[in-house]
């Protein structure tokens, strides 16, 4: 099957094209090894890794919705991205300005590898240096020890105090900021990838007349089981005009919902497990006791997905509209009534 681009699984089929690209790829590396000196043999060779990726091929089509997880984590990562920038924008500024004020206070030219000063007599040596103390964690000198212990010794306690506040200015103050901005970007673009998916399902025609048949089959099939000891009854292949046509009681509705194939069709056409067994209540909206098939595709078609704030605000304007009416009603009949009594 051939995914295209608007369709649901549309990038299954671009990793198809990236799978047979390696494919080709491996074809031409073993055309140039044949050509190739032997210094350049081994790295041709080590270009056969490309090979494990067409284990992937091996995954069953259908299998790879198990997958859905990852590419979503996946999309999450790629939605990050911009915020991961900013968040290193954000990380830069205070580690300069650190930075900075250690160069022009500390640094000093002349001096030796190993020493304090040393560490801070660059801008660049000074930013790798705050960078180590404040985000990487491992603020040590040369040998090994701790450095601004070495930094409160030799040039007193402001520079201790300055390390501290900075320190606790950025682990508890713009780290939490940045992971919390984040992690909130992330799970908001999930939460969007999921809707959208749902969307998606939910405007799937195809899929929905697929499933739509299957459940008229199954209610079909019952009301068959159903009528297997009436003598006037005669059985026959479905036909889905005539299956159009049927009534479904009560009895038979809820035998069918309770099969374990047609509630994988309920779920199919998104329709949330703990309403089976009020479907039939819900379906019939005339309670008249039966249902047709009719009126179970339409409160399928109402029923599916979520809540919406459409729904509730067309029931509060229909509901508007019939006390318009009944208004009107009452009014002809406070009007018939006083003609009524006369011609009694």
């Amino acid at each position: 099957m051939i995914f295209w681009p608007g369709q649901a699984d549309w990038r299954w089929n671009l990793f198809d094209l990236v799978l047979a690209l390696i494919a080709s790829f491996e074809v031409a590396v073993g055309f140039m090894k044949h050509t190739v000196n032997a210094d350049g043999l081994n790295a041709v060779r080590s270009m056969r890794l490309v090979r494990i990726t067409r284990v992937l091929k091996l995954i069953p089509l259908e299998m790879r919705s198990v997958f859905s997880d990852l590419m979503m984590m996946i999309d999450g990562a790629l939605a990050g991205v911009r915020t991961l920038f900013w968040s290193i924008v954000l990380m830069t500024l205070p580690v300069y300005v650190f930075a900075l004020i250690l160069t022009e206070t500390l640094g000093a030219k002349n001096v030796s590898r190993g020493e304090v000063g040393w560490e801070f007599n660059t801008m660049s040596r000074s930013m790798f240096t705050a960078f180590r103390c404040l985000v990487g964690g491992d603020c040590a000198a040369m040998n090994g020890t701790p450095l601004f212990p070495h930094v409160v010794e030799e040039h007193g306690w402001f520079f201790g105090v300055l390390f501290c506040f900075t320190q606790v200015c950025m682990s508890f103050g713009l780290f939490n900021v940045i992971a919390s901005v984040y992690v909130e970007n992330v799970i908001a673009h999930a939460k969007n990838h999921d809707h959208l998916q749902h969307q998606r399902r939910l405007k799937d025609k195809k899929k929905m007349s697929g499933k739509s048949i299957e459940l008229i089959f199954l209610l079909w099939s019952e009301v068959q089981k159903a009528n297997i000891g009436n003598t006037s009854f005669i059985a026959g292949k479905f036909d889905l005009q005539e299956a159009m046509q049927l009534e479904i009681t009560k009895a038979i509705f809820e035998t069918a919902v309770h099969q374990k194939r047609a509630q994988i069709v309920l779920h199919d056409l998104e329709l949330p497990p703990e309403e089976y067994e009020t479907l039939f209540e819900v379906f019939d909206a005339d309670g008249g006791g039966t249902l047709t098939i009719e009126e179970i595709l339409q409160g399928i078609k109402e029923l599916r997905g979520n809540p919406r704030r459409s729904d509730v605000v067309s029931i509060a304007l229909r509901m508007r509209a019939v006390q318009e009416q009944l208004k009107r009603v009452e009014a002809d009949v406070t009007v018939l009534k006083p003609q009524a009594s006369i011609v009694n």
